[in-house]
């Protein structure tokens, strides 16, 4: 029998019988000791990891009405074991419409004083009783977002210039990333992070988080901090072109080889679909139409599948055939505010090479 088998409590331990069990006594001090010193351990560990960490830093000023709260709810402090941090923008309020804040981000400074060791009514009392002009700093980590700052493999770039006009002097989009000079380390681009519901830029359809900023009115901002940048949307004047770099899907080649292939494109709910339609007629049977694509919207839902083309005829929206729809109708089914639209699709290659070989056939 190679183990020798203990009954303790209705309970069996097995124990090999080469190995020595030796007693060890530990006191409660030592026990103590032991516990306070792994403590210790990890907190310098997790402190380390989050000195590690890129961190960002945006300036904010805020100014609000006589009897009007600023709109941020916060979270933490010393008496809660975590620094405060935005938990909540009320919509509407100014903190939500000055598109300078996002939750999550850690709450720094307060009209230049530190909130690290301020407990959380401290913080708040700080905040309340800040007038009705407040200066913060807030921080937030690069790395925790750093998917959004990296291509997506089987992407390919792409550039658009998007107008917008300004309500109440902003466009709805918030900014992270930029410049940081000579710790390019900290380097990003300046990137999309938050698309304000309502505003200017959500009614336009067509930005999206994750894309990126390179131009503001024509002023190049590839190089720019994130405070210039923000300087430059603030002091336009009623309208903003914002050219932004964004992400098309390479498709596999063999869809567009085949005679025919079904596509199906995601869109939020507000989402243009970004296709632009040319119908013809069969002269023969003015009820047979066709429906070809005449050009992509840039940077529309269409655009950034990537498996579109200007020349492609559409047969099929969602499964319904277009052939005896009017030109209106077949607009309608494109617009629908389904999170996902289904096309079938014949190839504007394969519609060359079927209109090649009439045209030889009828030349015999």
């Amino acid at each position: 029998m190679h183990e020798r088998i203990a009954a303790l409590h209705n309970k069996c331990y097995y124990y090999p019988l080469d190995v020595k069990r030796i007693p060890i006594m530990v006191d409660g001090n030592i026990e103590g000791k032991v516990s306070r010193c792994l403590c210790k351990f990890f907190k310098k560990s997790k402190k380390n990891e989050n000195d590690e960490k890129a961190k960002g830093i945006v300036d904010i000023h805020l100014q609000r009405t006589i009897g009007c709260s600023f709109g941020i709810g916060l979270t933490g402090g010393t008496d809660q074991q975590y620094p405060p941090s935005v938990t909540f923008l009320r919509p509407g309020s100014v903190a939500h419409i000055s598109d300078q804040l996002r939750v999550g981000e850690q709450l720094k400074l307060i009209n230049g004083i530190a909130v690290d060791n301020l407990t959380h009514e401290q913080v708040m009392t700080l905040l309340r009783n800040s007038g009705n002009c407040v200066y913060l700093q807030v921080e937030y980590s690069l790395d925790d977002n750093v998917e959004d700052f990296k291509q997506p493999s089987n992407t390919r770039l792409a550039y658009a210039d998007i107008r917008l006009i300004k309500e109440n002097n902003r466009i709805g989009v918030t900014l992270r990333g930029g410049s940081y000079g000579p710790d390019h380390k900290k380097s990003r681009p300046l990137t999309i992070m938050n698309i304000r519901t309502g505003s200017p830029a959500h009614r336009e359809k067509r930005l999206r988080v994750g894309d990126r900023v390179l131009g503001i009115n024509g002023a190049d901002v590839f190089n720019a901090t994130l405070a210039a940048a923000q300087k430059l949307l603030f002091e336009a004047v009623n309208t903003v072109v914002l050219t932004v770099e964004y992400y098309i899907n390479i498709i596999d080649a063999a869809y567009r080889n085949s005679d025919h292939f079904c596509v199906k494109i995601e869109k939020d709910f507000s989402l243009d679909i970004g296709i632009k339609l040319i119908c013809e007629i069969d002269h023969t049977n003015q009820t047979t139409r066709a429906f070809f694509i005449d050009r992509l919207v840039p940077a529309s839902a269409a655009d950034r599948c990537g498996a579109l083309s200007p020349g492609d005829q559409i047969i099929a929206i969602n499964g319904c055939k277009l052939e005896f729809l009017p030109f209106s109708d077949v607009n309608r089914l494109l617009q629908t505010s389904l999170p996902s639209i289904y096309l079938e699709i014949i190839p504007a290659n394969q519609l060359r090479h079927l209109f090649q070989a009439i045209f030889s056939s009828l030349s015999i």
